[in-house]
């Protein structure tokens, strides 16, 4: 359910159908440059944790002790301001990392983590792998090519979304979402309208413009459910490709 700028290049099909299923979703994450041997050794130096819907991963300031690679579920990274509200960062699903600051000399966590959906995590200690990374000098430059690689992509997203309207924005979102490219889709959002607004990088009453104004291209709500009657209509808007 993210954005698909904010998840890696998986690793080919046929290389994950020949790895165990732990070391399949770090190749997919940002150990995908790593060779078979180094995604063995990681994936059982992991440890597989569950979250609830709305259980905290990890505060802004707890000490940067774990990498964390999304399994399934979703999670929120945010700040928070010193008059308590929140700044959502990005929203992470399948397939994704979340706190390689930990790998980077970061004592804390810049942001807080938070489930937004029930979540099942590998999570990495992150001094057992840093040491690894000084001690094979090849495996850490297919991480930092993956890490780069990764950056790379969030900052041409981040530069194509600010050319975009609040209302080009949500049409957007939204076909990613959807998951087809034709006929009628339903999404339903595991989390309130505030943290979409945030996600994309617009105020909560120009979303609520946006959905108004999406009304006459067949998209409705229906409690927590978004209705797109035709994806392929929706994708010709404005300047959505």
């Amino acid at each position: 359910m993210t954005s698909s700028a904010l998840c890696p290049t998986a690793a080919p099909a046929s290389r994950q159908n020949r790895l165990a299923p732990k070391a399949a979703l770090l190749a997919e994450s940002l150990f995908e440059g790593l060779s078979p041997k180094d995604l063995d050794w990681l994936a059982e130096q992991s440890e597989t944790r569950t979250y609830a819907k709305g259980q905290t991963v990890f505060d802004q300031g707890d000490e940067a002790r774990f990498l964390f690679v999304v399994e399934t579920g979703l999670l929120k990274i945010f700040t928070t301001q010193t008059n308590g509200a929140q700044n959502v960062l990005g929203l992470f699903g399948p397939g994704t990392h979340v706190a390689i600051v930990a790998l980077f000399g970061f004592e804390s966590y810049p942001a807080g983590c938070e489930a937004l959906e029930e979540s099942r995590l590998l999570v990495l200690p992150a001094s057992l792998l840093a040491k690894h990374l000084s001690d094979d000098p090849a495996t850490a430059m297919a991480m930092l090519k993956s890490a780069g690689k990764r950056l790379e992509m969030l900052l041409d997203s981040y530069l194509e979304l600010k050319t975009l309207t609040p209302f080009e924005r949500l049409v957007r979102h939204l076909l990613t979402l959807a998951g087809t490219d034709r006929g009628a889709a339903r999404i339903t959002l595991s989390y309130p309208r505030t943290v979409l607004a945030a996600a994309i990088g617009i105020a909560p009453e120009n979303l609520s413009r946006a959905f108004a104004r999406l009304a006459g291209y067949g998209v409705h709500n229906e409690g927590n459910c978004i209705i797109i009657e035709d994806v392929a209509a929706l994708k010709k808007i404005s300047r959505v490709k």
